[in-house]
């Protein structure tokens, strides 16, 4: 950790007087206060699974940060250093609810994010890609084992033509996401469709995708993952995928995905819209269910939002559907003869929605985050998430707001999730971006 301080230091401070092409300064602000109701989360299987052998009513435990009007502020430097070469370098400062005092240290925490990347065409058709540091809502290819998450990576891509090698490494996944995977590596191969690889008959891209790759688990054998991919888009509007893949080789440890996304920007009007169908085999998903807290857990739940991990106010962005959602359902349960077993398949539906209108300086937007897990053997459950804001907007990047919505920040599960509340409360709501290019 003090190595990464030092590093991010050094980028910032190099980033501010290397004196090249461009430097450009921003900083964003967000004020969020939710009053809350009673939550529900994942009830059916809190009733026979408790992993940490805590009871019911503390992992139900509502308290966040959300609803004591939390901040947070973002200070971001971007520094061109030459050709292809750029440096991001950011530090965020989290005020976790005024509720627990205004200057409460225990609620308070600065922490930095940067990265590096090196964009450069070497020959004729010839490219590299380099990423060295923090990725927000990663997807891995389309999105079979690494989606909607937040991470630290190596990657390195070589393009020549239609084909591409890219090579990733991602840190520690127990802790940061709350996979049993350590660190992941994968080997990537795509190969792209037409001779204009942006504009394929003039609508049309597609690729087709080979992934080698491997989970350095600490508690399961199997370490070895494999898949397949494909994608089509349709004038960078609709963008259909497909991937299918295995862990390990063995029996029932099969994977699969469908999706489709479409996007449409205009001047006043924005729409976002993603579906998918997830399915994973019972041995795939077999010992990556980790034990990670987001609060101190020698203390209660009030006034206690930062543990020996942190779930950022920034994931509260973030949506609900990602592997560790799957991996819950592996462990251990109470079952009439003790502690039993349990494994099983799991299939997911998710629908994300995302609708902005503008109008004058007024905005209105709603997003929804719709989802239904199934587990082979447990019936299934739908988690609904929902966000409508109306607005104003005096200045550009300046906006306040009434929110009305379901979804709170979970601090008691392994990973970072939701809470979706019974009722809909309303909250305010404001943001300021400053560019001081």
């Amino acid at each position: 950790m003090k190595f990464w301080q030092s590093t991010l230091s050094f980028l910032f401070f190099f980033s501010l007087l290397s004196g090249e092409t461009e430097i450009l300064l921003n900083a964003d602000y967000k004020y969020l206060n939710l009053p809350s109701s009673t939550p529900y989360f994942n009830s059916k299987i809190l009733d026979k699974l408790d992993s940490r052998n805590r009871k019911k009513e503390e992992l139900l435990g509502m308290d966040n940060p959300l609803q004591h009007g939390a901040t947070f502020f973002i200070f971001q430097t971007k520094t061109a250093v030459s050709s292809g070469v750029t440096i991001f370098a950011d530090l965020l400062a989290e005020h976790r609810g005024s509720s627990y005092g205004d200057r409460c240290t225990d609620n308070m925490i600065v922490y930095p994010r940067g990265y590096v990347v090196i964009d450069k065409d070497i020959l004729r058709g010839l490219s590299i890609y380099s990423h060295l540091g923090d990725k927000e809502n990663f997807r891995l290819n389309q999105g079979l084992y690494i989606f909607n998450q937040d991470i630290r990576c190596m990657e390195h891509t070589v393009r020549w033509g239609n084909f591409a090698y890219n090579y990733l490494w991602v840190a520690d996944m127990v802790n940061s996401v709350g996979l049993n995977t350590d660190d992941f590596f994968a080997n990537n191969f795509i190969l792209y469709g037409g001779d204009d690889v942006s504009e394929w008959k003039s609508n049309l891209t597609a690729s087709l995708g080979l992934c080698l790759g491997d989970m350095d688990s600490s508690v399961s054998s199997v370490k070895d993952v494999y898949s397949v991919g494909a994608m089509l888009e349709y004038k960078h509007l609709w963008q259909g995928y497909i991937s299918a893949g295995a862990r390990g080789g063995g029996y029932r440890d099969g994977a699969c995905l469908l999706g489709m996304k479409f996007e449409k920007s205009e001047e006043r009007r924005n729409l976002k819209v993603l579906f998918e169908s997830r399915y994973y085999e019972e041995d795939f998903l077999q010992g990556l269910k980790s034990d990670v807290d987001y609060r101190d857990v020698s203390e209660g739940d009030y006034a206690n939002t930062i543990g020996e991990q942190l779930y950022p106010l920034t994931a509260y962005d973030k949506p609900f559907s990602q592997l560790a959602v799957f991996s819950e359902y592996q462990g251990y349960y109470k079952g009439d003869d003790g502690m039993e077993e349990l494994a099983t398949d799991v299939w997911g539906l998710s629908l994300q929605v995302s609708w902005l209108e503008r109008f004058c300086n007024f905005f209105a937007s709603v997003d929804g985050d719709f989802n239904y897990i199934k587990p082979t053997d447990f019936e299934g459950s739908f988690y609904p998430f929902y966000s409508v804001k109306v607005g104003y907007e005096p200045y550009k990047d300046n906006k306040i707001a009434v929110v009305m919505s379901n979804k709170g920040m979970n601090l008691n599960k392994n990973y970072t999730t939701f809470y979706a509340y019974e009722q809909p409360y309303f909250g305010f709501f404001f943001s300021r971006d400053l560019d001081f290019n």
